[in-house]
């Protein structure tokens, strides 16, 4: 069974490899006509994608480690809360005022917005 295509003499065309681009964490900037890309999201206060754990006050890895215990009780107490900020966030940029550092052994330092982005690009 040949396809039209092949019938009228052309080639039949291979799917090309297109790597998919995983969307990234981009640092808020106050600098003047600085821009956020477009599609780019704003996880930060006041927004629903905010850590309510403020780094401020418990520390950045502390509030990190408290973040993704509300996540992982969402998914299991509150899964529909949880479904509808992943599909809202997938395959967009996140941005928020989180320093992109490295720690001590060339690792980055993750902040909440790299905890939505894996998990809404899982």
């Amino acid at each position: 069974n040949r396809s039209k295509g092949a019938e009228m003499g052309k080639a039949k065309r291979k799917p090309q490899n297109k790597k998919k681009i995983m969307p990234k964490r981009i640092q808020r900037k106050r600098t003047q006509g600085w821009r956020s890309p477009p599609g780019c999201i704003y996880c930060g206060r006041p927004t629903k994608y905010a850590n309510p754990f403020s780094a401020k006050v418990h520390g950045l890895k502390q509030s990190i480690i408290m973040f993704k215990r509300r996540i992982k009780w969402s998914a299991l107490h509150d899964p529909g809360w949880l479904r509808e900020r992943l599909a809202e966030l997938r395959g967009h940029d996140l941005s928020c005022w989180c320093p992109i550092k490295l720690d001590k052994d060339g690792n980055k330092v993750p902040c909440h917005a790299d905890l939505w982005l894996e998990l809404s690009n899982a």
